[in-house]
Formats: C-alpha cells, sequence, structure tokens
C-alpha cells in the first residue's frame, strides 16, 4: 500500500474512532407549563429511615450523603454526622473554627483508603480522618490564593475542584482545576464568562454507572469528564422560562441578584442524574422551586405535582441516587401527611420500627425512592 494511502486510512479508523466514542449529546426540552404529575402515582416504594434525634445530632438542612461501611453519614454546611444503616447516631465530626485541626465549612467529603477526606475550599485544606471520625492530618492546598475552591471531588490519582472566584484573570477565570496528589494544578478546564458573582458549589460533581458529571453553576448544561477534558452531555432547555436568557438579566449585579432573589422564571437548575430518570430542581427564586423528572430512554419530561391539601409544596430535598434509588429528606412536619399518601406496600420503615416511635422528632426523615 503506497505510504498516501497509507496515510488517509489511518485518518479515516481515527476519525471513525473518535465519532464512535464522543460522549452522546442530549438536548432536553422542559415545558413547565405541561400537566403535573401527582408525585405519589410515580413512586412504586419508599425506604423510609428516621434519623436519630439527640443533642449531637438535631440536623436542619442536609446538603450531601455518603455511604459508609458502617452505615450513611450527612452533611451540613459545618458538621457531619454518622448513622448505622437504620438510622441510629454514631458520632459527628464537628471541627468548625480557625484552630489548626479546624475548618470554616465542609464542601466535599468521601472515602478513600480506609480514612475519610475532608475539604474545606475558604480554609484551603484537604483533612484526613479515620472512618470513626477521628482526626488524623491536614494536608495544605498547594494553588494560588486568589484561587476560591468550591466543590472538589478524587480524580486520576489527584483532584478536581470547582472555582466559586469571580472571574479576574489568571487560573481562577477557568471552571474547573485539575491537580495532583499534593493538590499543585495540573491544568484547567471550561473558561469563565465574565461574572461579578460569587457561585455557590450545591451538587456541581455526581458519579453514576462510571461517568464523572460537572454542572456549571447558573447554567442549564451538564458536562461529563473524560480523559481530564469535559464534553457537554445534556442541556435542559427551559425556553422562555430560563431567566439567563435575557441579555439584560447580567447587566448589574443588582438586577442579577434581583433576579435570583425575586424573579418568576428558573436561574438554576439541579439536576440528580440516574441510569433511568434524570430528577430536575429548578429554583426560580428564593421561595419558589419546580420539580420533575427526564424518562431518559422517551426524552419525555414530567413535571411533579407536590402540593399538600393547603396547596403549600411538601418540603422535600432530593439528593443523590444510590442503587437505582433517589435519596432525598423531608422535614418532619411535612411527613405524616407526605406517609398518609402511600400505601401499605409502598413503604417500609427501617429497623422495624413504626411511625408512633419518632413521630415527636424535629429531624428530617431519609427517603430512599424508588420510581414506577
Amino acid at each position: 500500500m503506497k505510504p498516501a494511502h497509507t496515510i488517509s486510512l489511518l485518518l479515516f479508523l481515527t476519525i471513525g474512532l473518535n465519532a464512535q466514542t464522543a460522549p452522546k449529546f442530549e438536548h432536553f426540552k422542559i415545558d413547565l407549563n405541561a400537566p403535573k404529575i401527582n408525585f405519589f402515582d410515580a413512586i412504586e416504594h419508599v425506604e423510609i429511615i428516621r434519623l436519630e434525634e439527640t443533642e449531637k445530632s438535631l440536623l436542619s438542612y442536609l446538603a450531601s450523603y455518603l455511604k459508609t461501611p458502617a452505615g450513611f453519614s450527612l452533611r451540613d454546611t459545618y458538621k457531619m454526622y454518622f448513622f448505622d444503616e437504620v438510622g441510629n447516631f454514631q458520632q459527628t465530626i464537628n471541627k468548625q473554627g480557625d484552630g489548626p485541626e479546624e475548618y470554616s465549612i465542609i464542601n466535599s467529603f468521601w472515602i478513600k483508603d480506609e480514612h475519610i477526606e475532608l475539604f474545606s475550599g475558604p480554609s484551603r485544606i484537604l483533612q484526613h480522618y479515620s472512618l470513626e471520625g477521628d482526626y488524623l492530618k491536614t494536608i495544605p492546598v498547594g494553588y494560588e490564593k486568589d484561587i476560591l475552591a468550591g466543590s472538589m471531588i478524587r480524580y486520576e490519582g489527584g483532584y478536581l475542584f470547582q472555582t466559586k472566584s469571580p472571574t479576574r484573570g489568571g487560573d481562577a477565570d477557568y471552571e474547573l482545576i485539575f491537580t495532583n496528589h499534593d493538590l499543585d494544578i495540573l491544568s484547567q478546564e471550561l473558561p469563565k464568562n465574565p461574572s461579578f458573582l460569587l457561585s455557590n458549589a450545591s451538587k456541581r460533581f455526581q458519579q453514576n454507572d462510571g461517568d464523572l458529571y460537572f454542572k456549571k453553576t447558573l447554567s442549564d448544561s451538564v458536562f461529563v469528564i473524560v480523559d481530564s477534558k469535559p464534553h457537554l452531555r445534556f442541556r435542559f432547555d427551559f425556553g422562555n422560562d430560563w431567566t439567563w436568557n435575557d441579555p439584560e438579566s447580567m447587566s448589574s449585579q443588582r438586577r442579577a441578584v434581583g433576579l435570583m432573589l425575586n424573579g418568576d422564571k428558573v436561574y438554576e437548575v439541579l439536576p440528580d442524574i440516574g441510569k433511568e430518570y434524570i430528577i430536575l430542581t429548578g429554583i426560580i427564586n428564593s421561595k419558589t422551586q419546580v420539580k420533575g423528572y427526564i424518562n431518559r430512554q422517551t426524552g419525555n419530561f414530567q413535571h411533579f405535582d407536590l402540593r399538600k391539601h393547603n396547596k403549600e409544596d411538601y418540603k422535600i430535598n432530593f439528593i443523590k441516587w444510590q442503587d437505582n434509588r433517589l435519596i432525598s429528606s423531608i422535614e418532619s412536619y411535612d411527613f405524616e401527611e407526605f406517609l398518609k399518601n402511600l400505601k401499605q406496600d409502598e413503604y417500609s420503615i427501617a429497623g422495624g420500627l413504626k411511625y408512633d416511635d419518632f413521630k415527636y422528632s424535629e429531624n428530617p426523615v431519609l427517603l430512599r425512592i424508588k420510581f414506577r
């Protein structure tokens, strides 16, 4: 075969291989005016876990869930709470402060090599704890002081984190920063659009079925990370119901913040990506959210009707998928009415408990929801 033909064939095969392995892009149209489906009609079964209430386990907002060898851990902004599989309280990690072994807030946490790693972006540290919650050591970050990190996750022997800093030049002007094991920068990806807003760090990274997803802040798009490169994977298209489609929405910080506090369109979408369904939480303003799900096989979106008898919505927080169930929490004051909407064969309470055993607890209730 002639050299020119050989080169052409290799180029053709390479292009073909890349086309086969490129992540699929999916564009979902979200119609908030479509008929709603009763949330309980979408549920097949709910595993209910009461979270034992003690002086050390008084819970408010639950930001994250982590499966542990002995059960699971939940965190709020400042503490990690550990429970066994049926919700009995075990211990906390609570080192919020300014001391040498303390942190300001908890951004992310995970288990690695039989210990817990806890990351605090404002404190610029990664801490190690035993699985029993005992402090082991603190590792200072190796990147520049002008970078404010948000969510972090382990990646390829090092780490990957989202930056929260407003754009002003340098490494902070990228959405994603990849580091080595010592938290020194290896590469940056996804240049930021100019912004004066400090982005939040909620639900930026998700892992499902071997894929790692990144959700940009105040964006309707999700990326999948492949070989340290982000590829556009999903877009949730709200059409005219998306705040940032208006070019004037970011004309000033005052206007943008005002829309986020008091607007009537979706300004942020938080997806929970599962194998069969993508659960969406659309944030409209400081008081209003919309929730629904996308059937990944059909691409259809259905809007949940979460109204109680008083026409207010149940206070349900979707957290993450695990074993084809959606880990969620519901406030204690909503739980009794929530339970009355489920048939006896549609729920079970872990540990052989009955609702009367914890009906006066003020802790949220953990739910593992399986959809039909």
